[in-house]
């Protein structure tokens, strides 16, 4: 149980930086609210049909259902087999498809954070042939250990995309409540800094407090042996990530807005009684 729900939860998680690559095409007028209830929908009701008819397979043909799952539906409902078995397939053409164009554009923000690097659509199409041949070529060398090999990848996403969530979504609603210059991300010396490196020291701390705690095919953590190899890592890493982040956060900003780090050349420093400035003003952005 547990592990379908850190797989489950590992899936939810990946499509994150989809939103990322795919929201930038929407309108600047485009509502917060909207982008959010509109990719929870389409995740939930996309993935959750297909987890349905697989939990009820597995609780239906037992070890039955094999490697073969596909095929196990197919011939328990013959009647509309070919349906079945377009609607799975087809189902999987969406997200394979934008996998690769969101590899490119991870690759593109490594050579060029700004953005600015050209990229013809002629390279796009050039990576993205180049990006599915060589994973295709992975999968096939993997034969019949494909779906193991799977499971494992999608553990140690887990295992890593915990703590980055969990600085993600700490920042966004309970640090900045949604408060961005976006622009000023590309700046180097912007109000956000080349790095926070207390970010990065949490997030790599976080993955250490996991690994006592992790259960999968390739290692197992004393805890996770006293729990009777229950793998409840991706809990440990929400919590202490987001807490050990909040903090964090929370003390830079305070520093940032106290009177003394807000002084500027050109600005006398607000008494103390204004160190509660909007995280919107001059002052909150002005020091990184």
């Amino acid at each position: 149980m547990l592990l379908a729900i850190s797989i489950f939860a590992s899936w939810q998680i990946t499509w994150a930086p989809y939103v990322s690559d795919y929201s930038r095409y929407l309108p600047e007028s485009t509502p917060a609210k909207s982008t959010f209830w509109w990719t929870y929908l389409g995740a939930a009701a996309g993935g959750s049909w297909v987890m349905v008819i697989g939990a009820f397979a597995a609780v239906v043909g037992g070890d039955a259902l094999g490697d073969n799952s596909i095929g196990f539906l197919a011939h328990r409902f013959p009647a509309v087999s070919g349906l079945l078995v377009a609607a799975l397939v087809l189902g999987g053409i969406p997200g394979s498809a934008q996998s690769p164009y969101g590899a490119f554009l991870t690759a593109l923000s490594g050579v060029s954070p700004t953005g600015r690097a050209k990229a013809a659509p002629r390279a796009r199409a050039l990576f993205t042939v180049a990006f599915t041949a060589v994973t295709t070529v992975f999968a096939l060398l993997a034969g019949a250990h494909t779906m193991a090999l799977f499971q494992n990848i999608i553990l140690v996403l887990l295992y890593l995309l915990i703590p980055w969530t969990a600085i993600n979504l700490t920042d966004y609603y309970l640090v900045r409540h949604g408060d961005y210059d976006v622009r000023a991300f590309f700046r180097k010396d912007g109000p956000y800094g080349r790095c926070d490196t207390g970010a990065v020291v949490i997030f790599l701390l976080t993955i250490a407090a996991e690994i006592p705690f992790i259960n999968c095919p390739f290692y197992e953590g004393p805890v996770a042996k006293a729990l009777g190899d229950a793998d409840i890592s991706w809990i440990i890493g929400l919590i202490v990530g987001a807490l050990a982040y909040y903090l964090h956060a929370t003390h830079r900003r305070a520093s940032v807005l106290s009177p003394t780090s807000a002084k500027t050349p050109t600005e006398p420093a607000p008494s103390s009684g204004h160190s509660d400035l909007p995280s919107g003003s001059t002052a909150s952005h002005g020091s990184a």
